[in-house]
């Protein structure tokens, strides 16, 4: 990916997808899941904004078709 924006929002994905691994994991979970539910719904919005922006960036589309075609 050459996108800016594509590598950023990527980057914004893997942080929060950290996150909520580590509130899965932590003690506080067992006492207040919220707090892991919290992490997992801002890990899906990240997700969301990403593949909403690649579904227009001409340069994901370009990967994309290149990876289709080596297969």
């Amino acid at each position: 990916m050459t996108c800016c924006e594509c590598r950023d929002l990527y980057r914004t994905f893997e942080r929060r997808s950290n996150q909520y691994v580590e509130a899965r994991s932590s003690a506080l979970f067992r006492v207040n899941p919220q707090i892991a539910t919290r992490k997992q719904v801002s890990l899906l919005r990240a997700l969301s904004d990403l593949r909403e922006h690649q579904e227009e960036c001409p340069w994901a589309m370009v990967a994309e078709h290149f990876a289709n075609s080596e297969n």
